[in-house]
């Protein structure tokens, strides 16, 4: 069993590796180097374990990891740098990460920076639980405001000092209203609940979404990579393009199962309602929202409908409903009718699957969808 000092050498004798054992582990600091007086490792060690000070250089002589750890777990004030070497750099700096940790959990102070020495990340930690954050600059020149208040996650999505979204969430899941605004303040789109969609009476675009149960927090603002979770959370708010409606390829299409023709004038007039002149059967409406148009389609026959399939302008948001319920593009698959016919697929399951996980609805004013969801719930049961 090994004790008491050790020596490596490099085939020009110089010192490679020097450390010091008991009971065959290493005691105390050991250092390796790359070459002469070029270390590769410092580390303090107790019974084999990391205990103090450790240090990880690269090739170019530049830390990579750096700080304090007990028995093997980082313990204090810690950072990472960039792998590459100051001159490659033209920096005399390649912090990357600045955080503080209890026996391996973070507690504290988390900072992370880009290559130009930016503060992209800013997050406060209490036992590895996030209280408070700002993610800055880190995908479409966003910059985003986490606060943990009374074990709800708020997250605030800014872009040149205007809040331009705001998300929620509770015990890993969505929570509240999810809106979005436009340039001036004013929502554009808000998160409801299937109950408030009856007696929606609100201005403003309004969307109903399934609630899926989301990753975990970790996840979500993964420290590691913060572009790629950040990426997704702005994705999810604006899963339907709202915000860049340019990229549309096509226009959307939201199949509806049935429609009552619209006959509310107050609706009519407010929302600029007419008939088409290229279709008659159809309705439109519109409305500006700044700085975007949003334009709805309602048909109560069937028509040639194929110049729907324009790709909308620049700001421009198409919505487009078959009211018909033998138009509709909603149909069930042969084998779960089959299912259905035979009792090895549970109606109910199918009904609450369909309703909570598939339909998603959107309205300029107070339009009542209850009959829509009657008649999904009609035809899933009659099958």
């Amino acid at each position: 069993m090994k004790n008491g000092d050790y020596r490596a050498y490099f085939p020009n004798n110089e010192i490679s590796q020097f450390a010091t054992f008991l009971n065959g582990k290493f005691e105390g600091d050991a250092v390796s180097f790359y070459a002469k007086n070029l270390i590769e490792l410092q580390n303090q060690y107790s019974n084999g374990i990391i205990n103090g000070n450790y240090l990880f250089n690269n090739y170019y002589g530049n830390p990579i990891y750096k700080g304090v750890a007990r028995n093997g777990f980082q313990n204090g004030n810690c950072f990472e740098y960039f792998n590459e070497s100051n001159k490659l750099l033209n920096k005399t700096d390649n912090l990357k990460k600045d955080y503080n940790k209890i026996d391996g959990v973070y507690h504290g102070k988390y900072k992370q920076y880009n290559n130009n020495d930016d503060l992209i990340i800013d997050f406060n930690f209490d036992n590895d639980i996030l209280k408070s954050g700002i993610i800055s600059e880190v995908y479409l020149d966003f910059k985003i405001n986490i606060q943990l208040v009374n074990d709800i996650e708020n997250w605030n999505f800014i872009i040149n000092n205007k809040t331009l979204a705001k998300a929620f969430y509770k015990n890993d899941q969505p929570y509240g209203d999810w809106i979005i605004y436009d340039n001036d303040g004013k929502k554009i789109i808000e998160t409801i609940k299937n109950s408030d969609l009856i007696t929606d009476t609100m201005i403003h675009i309004r969307e109903v979404i399934p609630f899926y149960k989301e990753s975990n927090l970790r996840e979500r603002y993964d420290i590691n990579n913060p572009t790629k979770n950040t990426q997704t959370i702005i994705e999810k708010l604006i899963q339907y393009d709202y915000l860049y409606p340019a990229r549309f390829a096509t226009a959307r299409y939201v199949p509806i199962s049935e429609y009552s023709r619209i006959n509310n004038d107050k609706f009519i007039k407010d929302n600029n309602c007419n008939h088409s002149a290229e279709d008659k059967s159809t309705m439109v409406c519109n409305k500006n929202i700044n700085p975007f148009k949003f334009y709805i389609y309602f048909k109560d026959e069937t028509s040639n409908s194929g110049y729907y399939n324009e790709k909308p302008n620049d700001m421009e948001i198409y919505y487009l409903y078959d009211f018909k319920s033998n138009e509709g593009k909603f149909k069930l698959s042969k084998s779960t009718k089959e299912g259905l016919k035979y009792g090895t697929i549970n109606k109910e399951f199918i009904v609450n699957s369909i309703i909570s996980n598939y339909i998603n609805y959107y309205s300029i004013k107070n339009l009542d969808f209850k009959n829509v969801l009657d008649q999904l719930e009609k035809e899933i049961r009659n099958n």
